[in-house]
């Protein structure tokens, strides 16, 4: 299970209003609207690309890069 060095052992996507988030964990965030959590942080990064597509958004991501461009 890849953790990035961050200990957390899974990864969270939310939507906002300008755009898709990934976070390492779950950090409470009231006014943003949770996509998905999950275990691999590679899925996360997939799902978080994916939306950020479908709601043509830019994707900020809080663990480390892994999105290009």
């Amino acid at each position: 299970m890849q953790t990035t060095g961050t200990g957390s052992r899974f990864f969270t996507v939310y939507q906002t209003d300008c755009a898709i988030e990934l976070h390492a964990g779950c950090p409470d965030q009231e006014q943003f609207r949770v996509i998905c959590t999950c275990l691999y942080y590679e899925q996360a990064c997939e799902i978080a690309r994916i939306a950020a597509n479908l709601h043509s958004l830019p994707v900020m991501n809080f663990v480390e890069q892994c999105l290009p461009g």
